[in-house]
């Protein structure tokens, strides 16, 4: 229940720990075991049938989706589109590195 359009949310690093924390309870309460049983986060995803938590499969499931648009033909509106995002993003995050620096960006 946790993942269904969970690829499509802006991640955030700092909220890893509250969306593993939100999983692990979910699937304690789903095998029947307590925070006072002391049991693992470890054992209990084995218990589900799960091998990693739900960070880790998410960023699977992106790159998943991702790797078709790498591959793509450079003449593909989505493969331009793509490129261009991160043609932005990079622009964006030098201008907060160094903001007194001006950044051109070619349209």
């Amino acid at each position: 229940m946790l993942m269904y359009g969970i690829e499509g949310w802006v991640w955030q690093k700092k909220n890893e720990c509250r969306i593993n924390a939100v999983d692990m309870r979910s699937l304690r309460s789903m095998c029947g075991v307590s925070r006072k049983d002391r049991c693992r986060n470890s054992d209990v995803r084995e218990r589900c049938g799960l091998k990693d938590d739900v960070v880790t499969r998410v960023g699977r499931g992106v790159l998943r989706r991702l790797g078709p648009l790498e591959r793509a033909n450079e003449s593909r509106l989505t493969k331009q589109i793509i490129e261009r995002m991160r043609v932005i993003q990079r622009s964006a995050r030098a201008a907060l590195e160094n903001p007194m620096q001006t950044i051109l960006v070619p349209y």
